[in-house]
Parts: C-alpha cells; structure tokens; sequence
C-alpha cells in the first residue's frame, strides 16, 4: 500500500474506502503514519484487537486508545504508551490500569498534561505516587498524612517565600491539601518555620542587599 505523504488525499480515501478502512491493518497502520488523527474510530473491530496496530496508533495519537478494544485498554504496555504521549488517555484505559501507580505516573508525566481528573475517586497511600508528580499530593491518604517524613517532604515542596505574610498550613501550595487536624498539629507548624526560617535565610545569602538580620528574626504566624 502506497499513500501520497498529504493528510487531506488520506482521509479522502479513507471516508471513499470505507470498506478497506474496516477490514485492512495496513491501511490504517499505513494512516497512522502519515499522522492521521483518531485513525482507529473508523477501523473495525477486528484493527482494533490488532495489538501492534492499536500499539503504533497510540504512539501518533494517544485519542486512539478510546476506539482500542476492551482487552488492549486493560494491556499494560498499551496504556503506557498512549498515557507517555497524552497523559489525558488515563480517561480510556480500564479501571485496574487507572489504579495502576507506574500508569498514573506515566500520565501525569506527560508532556503539557495533567490528568489528575481522571484519577480514581479513592485516596493513595503510595508516598512516591503522591511525591513525584506534585499534582497527586492532594490524593495523599488519611494514612500517609499521619507520616511524619511524608509531612516533613511535602514542608520542603513549598519553596516560595511570602515575605509579607509568611507560611501557614492553608497558604503552603501542599498543605492545604491535608486533613485539617494537620493544620493545627504542633510537629507540623514547627516543620513550617524551620522550613520557612531556612529559606528567608538562603534567600538572605543569595541577595546581599536584603536585612540579613531582620530574615532571620521573622517567624511565621498562624
């Protein structure tokens, strides 16, 4: 099978080849090539069971992953690669697989995506699920909020220094995501103004011109 390298020929023959579309692999591995988009919406049943076309047509377009068939939504290395392209093909893969840390991971390290919306609704008690990716920290279970060096990682996350009113559980960009009983937990607001207080000081160091001294007087209030 031959194409002429133009998207516009392609999608042409593909809507007059309706037939070919449905029954041919080549054809549709052969559009994936050329870049065509949602290739596998129009494919039959038994292209959409064909792994190594379903696999080549999520690398050029994670979308594909929707028109996949039941059991390659639930293929471990299917999903990868559509969730490693698109981090919003999370949506497509099967419930297992959306549970899955190392998929989650792939997605939410896609480039220029987020798919923490398509998370399962339950919370995670893995720490480097909920470490790694900064957008999963607000799934952290009740568990791991009870974890001190998991609380004292999520302190140190938050580098932005607020001169004006300080670090609080509510205004620290992770924090405001915990349990409110974390809030208020003396361990927790200690961990903050050590934190904060090295942070006013490193920034002290890195510009000579700001009062070192005053830096290091100011505590954080709650």
């Amino acid at each position: 099978l031959k194409t002429s390298g133009e998207k516009g020929v392609i999608i042409n023959l593909m809507f007059s080849s309706a037939a070919l579309l449905k029954g041919s692999g080549e054809f549709v591995m052969a559009a994936v090539e050329e870049g065509v988009p949602n290739i596998l919406q129009h494919a039959s049943e038994a292209v959409q069971a064909d792994r190594g076309v379903v696999l080549a047509a999520v690398k050029q377009d994670a979308a594909n992953l929707e028109f996949a068939s039941d059991s390659l939504r639930g293929d471990r290395e299917v999903v990868m690669a559509a969730c490693a392209t698109d981090g919003h093909a999370l949506q497509f893969a099967s419930d297992e697989l959306r549970g899955s840390a190392d998929v989650v991971l792939a997605a939410v390290t896609s480039p220029g995506s987020e798919a923490t919306e398509y998370f399962p609704p339950c919370p995670w008690d893995d720490e480097e699920l909920c470490l790694r990716p900064e957008a999963c920290i607000r799934y952290a279970s009740s568990v791991l909020w009870r974890d001190p060096a998991f609380i004292q990682a999520i302190v140190e996350k938050d580098t932005y220094l607020r001169i004006a009113e300080g670090m609080t559980p509510r205004n620290h960009k992770f924090l405001k995501y915990a349990p409110a009983e974390v809030h208020t937990d003396k361990a927790v607001l200690e961990a903050i103004a050590v934190h904060y207080n090295k942070l006013m000081v490193e920034t002290a160091m890195a510009n000579k011109h700001i009062d070192t001294g005053r830096l290091k007087r100011r505590r954080t209030t709650w």
